[in-house]
């Protein structure tokens, strides 16, 4: 985000820089008119380049990718998913157990799959 900013910051300084050129340039304009377009063009860009300054002298968040995305809740919710994967398999071993369990049941029984509903 911070490289966004300076680049747009830069780029309207740039832009202020060719505008008093241009007024420099300018034939059409009284000294007094001169002298005014010329001192708040200038007072306007030496406030962007403060800006400037003070934006690059910002420490750049390092935990933070340019996308806004928080890398710290991305990992807690990829831990917290890893731990009910976990939950979820030993649940399914514990079902195929059961359902093992049932099975020899079934067979000791000898019904071999008839009357299970009873």
């Amino acid at each position: 985000m911070k490289q966004e900013i300076t680049g747009y910051i830069t780029g309207i300084i740039n832009n202020r820089n060719r505008v008093v050129e241009d007024i420099k340039k300018s034939r059409n304009l009284s000294r007094r008119d001169l002298y005014i377009q010329l001192t708040e063009q200038i007072s306007y860009t030496n406030e962007l380049t403060d800006l400037l300054d003070f934006v690059q002298d910002i420490p750049e968040e390092n935990h933070k990718p340019t996308n806004g995305v928080d890398v710290e809740k991305i990992k807690s919710y990829a831990r917290k998913l890893e731990r009910i994967n976990i939950d979820l398999r030993l649940d399914n071993i514990s079902w195929q157990k059961k359902c093992k369990e049932l099975k020899l049941k079934k067979i000791g029984r000898g019904n071999n799959g008839r009357n299970m509903e009873s």
